[in-house]
């Protein structure tokens, strides 16, 4: 069942969406990362009062999540008149607020969180899911003044976490427990014919040097700060561009910050092509098995391409933590 309502940004009018052409209707999804539609519109006589909603931030109501149209490319061929549109979540909206104050001290993901979001103007509000108390307090400097969607990115990564959008409910997980190890199996030959090992080391450094913040004679509050990573002795010294952060006023929470972001491994996707569709959840671990290149391992799900209204089956993105991505090269290496 087609079940796509378009909303006008006044939210004054709500109707079914039609004269969607359903072989474009894409949904992609990349953990932490993006959330969005695209697909192609026509316009036609019976349409004509909901394709002129179709318009730059009006809404989409999809299976009940709503998306915002950041984009409309629009398309006349003949008498044929053609909207392209790409719907990011609302969630991406808190991009357009703002805390403007900021936060230093040992804190915890929840007073961050909170933080962050006292400033946010459109009703959204989080809870975070810690079971086995995982999350512990950080050092941070000067956190904040930046907009919301950068700030909470960046709890994301400080405090190797995880998170689910429903609506204007922010879930936070951490990435240790996040997911649920399933039975389904993805095996070559079966549900498979072609399984790309995407591996680059387009990013993989093991040297960085971060700045802080300078006084008001111009010298620093402490001196430029270098994290090497002990793949140096195997790879070689590879230096990444500068890090310069003026909220930084303290030499060794610097020195963290560098060693949480230098990548010193590469990086590592998954992309399968199936051969029928497949019913799996983001953040699943499913058993990958592709006996051509030696791989059976657990990977998890990270994101994923599908056209919900055709037959066609879905294009599913693994990656792993850098214990997964070292176990996974491994395995690729022996044979």
């Amino acid at each position: 069942m087609i079940d796509l309502r378009i909303m006008n940004h006044e939210q004054t009018f709500k109707e079914i969406l039609t004269g969607i052409d359903l072989s474009s209707f894409t949904e992609t999804y990349a953990q932490n990362e993006a959330w969005a539609l695209s697909f192609t519109v026509m316009q036609r006589d019976v349409n004509k009062d909901v394709f002129a909603f179709v318009e730059n931030e009006s809404f989409i109501d999809y299976a009940g999540e709503i998306f915002v149209i950041k984009n409309v490319k629009r398309i006349g061929t003949g008498r044929l008149y053609v909207k392209e549109v790409t719907a990011v979540h609302q969630y991406f909206t808190i991009q357009d607020d703002y805390q403007s104050k900021t936060k230093t001290g040992k804190l915890s993901i929840n007073e961050c969180l909170a933080f962050v979001l006292s400033a946010n103007t459109k009703g959204f509000n989080y809870s975070i899911e810690d079971n086995n108390n995982r999350f512990t307090k950080i050092e941070q400097e000067n956190f904040g003044n930046n907009d919301l969607l950068t700030l909470i990115q960046e709890v994301m990564a400080d405090y190797d976490a995880i998170i689910r959008i429903h609506g204007k409910k922010i879930t936070v997980y951490p990435r240790a427990d996040y997911g649920t190890k399933t039975q389904n199996v993805i095996r070559y030959l079966s549900h498979t014919d072609s399984i790309d090992f995407d591996i680059n080391t387009y990013n993989f450094k093991t040297r960085i040097t971060g700045y802080g913040k300078k006084k008001e004679d111009d010298s620093y509050y402490f001196a430029p700060v270098t994290y090497t990573s002990p793949l140096a002795e195997e790879w070689g010294v590879r230096i990444a561009a500068p890090y310069m952060d003026e909220r930084f006023t303290d030499a060794k929470a610097m020195q963290k910050k560098l060693k949480e972001m230098l990548q010193d491994y590469p990086a590592v996707t998954v992309n399968i092509r199936l051969k029928m569709k497949y019913d799996v959840e983001e953040g699943d671990w499913i058993r990958v098995i592709y006996e051509p290149l030696g791989v059976d391992q657990y990977i998890q799900l990270v994101g994923y391409t599908r056209t919900p209204y055709t037959n066609e089956p879905p294009q599913l993105v693994f990656c792993n933590t850098k214990k997964t991505v070292i176990d996974l090269l491994s395995s690729l290496a022996r044979k």
